[in-house]
């Protein structure tokens, strides 16, 4: 969590930050493709599917070195080894294997880089922000602000890092619902509308989130949703019985 002196100055700093600030990044052009391979071990057994997904993720892993790297020199410090994300197309995917993995080759192209470092700069804010600085963290998030993908995740962001009332407030002006992608975002988003009262809201969001913490949520938003209703009944009896 962060220090109250340490979120009091991430606030100061992202105060004038939102969607309104900032000019869309252009789309990318197609990088290069690259020979690329892939390995995963037989430890387990994976339907096709998904061994494919994880096998071409393998061999995205020096592709999202590749944006790290841009996105570092960027803003002047480094981003986790652990954040990664490309947005690229795959060609001529081989699968094989040996004794010990499934071994797949092919050739990867980087079809938008603007996104691939937007999309990276968000999963390192959401990921780093207990560690960062005030400005560091303002960094990645003007890049994630300045990207139409990415923008509703890094404003969900500051949203969460705002005192209640006001990160409600920012979340409802800011934070395009429909554009989340990150589950941590929609959590957090979740856990404003409800404390502000936007029940249904909450409820769509925690429904819409694949995560642990969502679902860890689920049972008090229908809590609160009930007692809503219960209320609502009560005051419609009243109503009609006087």
């Amino acid at each position: 969590m962060l220090a109250a002196a340490h979120k009091v100055g991430v606030l100061a700093l992202l105060a004038g930050l939102s969607l309104a600030s900032f000019t869309a990044m252009a789309a990318g052009i197609n990088e290069p493709a690259q020979q690329r391979q892939g390995e995963i071990l037989k430890s387990k057994n994976m339907p096709d599917g998904m061994l494919r997904n994880a096998c071409t993720t393998a061999m995205q892993a020096e592709d999202m070195a590749q944006v790290r790297a841009r996105l570092a020199e960027q803003v002047g410090f480094a981003i986790d080894e652990q954040v990664g994300y490309v947005e690229a197309e795959v060609t001529n995917f081989k699968l094989s294997s040996n004794a010990d993995a499934h071994v797949c080759t092919g050739m990867v192209s980087i079809t938008d880089m603007p996104l691939s470092i937007a999309a990276t700069a968000v999963r390192a804010a959401w990921a780093q922000y207990p560690e960062l600085t005030p400005e560091q963290l303002k960094q990645l998030l003007q890049v994630a602000l300045s990207h139409g993908a990415t923008a509703a995740d890094g404003a969900a962001l500051i949203a969460k890092l705002a005192p209640a009332q006001q990160g409600l407030a920012y979340a409802k002006a800011n934070v395009d619902l429909a554009a989340l992608q990150l589950d941590d975002a929609r959590l957090a988003v979740a856990e404003l509308m409800l404390q502000g009262g936007e029940i249904a809201t909450a409820m769509m969001l925690a429904n819409s989130c694949g995560s642990v913490a969502c679902r860890k949520l689920l049972p008090q938003i229908k809590q609160e949703l009930r007692a809503y209703e219960a209320k609502q009944a009560m005051d419609l009896n009243s109503y009609f019985g006087n």
